[in-house]
């Protein structure tokens, strides 16, 4: 087999070039999966609202707060209690306005984790989980 000289760049130089173009030209949006999905809970005594998969804070907390307000039927009257990005998180009240929020990576171990917040208030019942939601990956 005869070898010539002076053609092509060598398979090293090939796979190095070919690499580099998959960097250079990998589009610059983020894919599934990438970017926020924030969510929040409020509350007031008596009332919640919840939200998820929004893509900042700031639009999580304004859905949560606006859902609360209009279950309480007063604007401004709720409080978020938690927020949290692709992750999920949890409110849990008592019987006398005590009350315990927790964010985690299940609904479940959010759920827990608020419920035994708001039992270190000591409630004179164990305190109930009247919301736990997550916000998924987006």
């Amino acid at each position: 087999m005869e070898r010539r000289k002076g053609r092509g760049i060598g398979w090293p130089a090939l796979l190095l070039c070919c690499a580099l173009a998959g960097i250079a030209v990998r589009p610059a949006h983020a894919g599934p999966g990438d970017g926020p999905s924030w969510g929040a809970i409020a509350s007031m005594h008596g009332w919640y609202g919840y939200s998820i998969n929004h893509p900042s804070r700031d639009a999580a907390e304004l859905a949560a707060r606006a859902q609360c307000d209009r279950a309480a039927g007063r604007s401004g009257a709720c409080a978020v209690r938690a927020y949290f990005d692709r992750s999920c998180g949890a409110l849990a009240i008592g019987n006398h306005g005590e009350w315990g929020t927790a964010t985690a990576a299940t609904a479940g171990a959010a759920g827990k984790s608020a419920a035994g917040r708001c039992e270190s208030h000591l409630p004179t019942e164990p305190c109930k989980v009247v919301v736990g939601v997550c916000s998924p990956v987006r």
